[in-house]
């Protein structure tokens, strides 16, 4: 029958057939007491943490790549004579400031979505 299905909707039908069987899986697993509802709850509160966690880790590696690429726009100022070496310290010295200041907020964020501690 899962074949009949796909043929005729395509690779849709495959999903489906998919989902239906896991969640009869689960279905079954609820019914015989192997997994309960708080073990799910849990579960999901954990993937979110760790989506949450990684979203922002990215955002701070996003940060870094900014920071970079303005400190080498800042050279390149120089070397064409139009920038200051002041003009590159001050492009280190607050990238470098952003940069301390969201890893900061990406522990406290962490530690409130309950993946890790906060640190004090």
């Amino acid at each position: 029958m899962l074949k009949i299905a796909s043929k005729k909707v395509g690779n849709v039908g495959k999903y489906v057939a998919g989902g239906l069987l896991l969640s009869m899986v689960s279905a079954k697993s609820y019914a015989e007491g192997l997994v309960s509802n708080l073990d799910v709850t849990e579960k999901v509160k954990e993937y979110m943490g760790e989506t949450i966690g990684i979203v922002l880790l990215s955002l701070c590696v996003v940060g870094f790549a900014v920071t970079v690429k303005n400190c080498i726009g800042a050279y390149s100022e120089i070397q064409d004579g139009k920038g200051t070496w002041g003009a590159l310290g001050m492009h280190v010295i607050v990238g470098g400031l952003i940069l301390t200041f969201s890893i900061y907020l990406l522990g406290q964020a962490d530690g409130v979505f309950g993946t890790a501690p906060a640190t004090p």
